[in-house]
């Protein structure tokens, strides 16, 4: 007999919350959760042309909060990242933040940890 699990959602759009642009994708950065996947990074890069392409790349967790953290121009160019906890989801992509969990309290306490100003 299959058991069901239930996922649970905090979702909100990030000019809802207010704050610095980039703020949250920080509070990420410095949290230390147990990322068991490599982080996807979607940023703008400018090419020749001077026209914005972007890329997205998969990179360790650490490797996420290094260049967070002390790249600023790193960090304004990004627009989505997507890190995979063991039982969690954390998406921050056009303005608008996720996370999913089959754990409501870690779903909420995540939340809340990346939100609250």
């Amino acid at each position: 007999m299959l058991k069901k699990k239930k996922i649970y959602l905090n979702y909100s759009k990030l000019e809802d919350i207010g704050g610095e642009d980039g703020q949250i994708d920080i509070k990420l950065a410095k949290l230390e959760l147990n990322i068991i996947k490599d982080v996807e990074v979607s940023y703008f890069i400018s090419n020749s042309k001077q026209k914005y392409e972007h890329k997205t790349e998969k990179i360790s967790f650490k490797e996420f909060q290094y260049r967070m953290i002390n790249n600023k121009e790193f960090t304004k160019r990004v627009f989505e990242i997507i890190a995979e906890g063991e039982d969690y989801e954390i998406r921050l992509s056009g303005g608008e933040i996720w996370v999913r969990s089959f754990d409501k309290r870690k779903a909420d306490l995540i939340y809340n940890q990346l939100t609250l100003l």
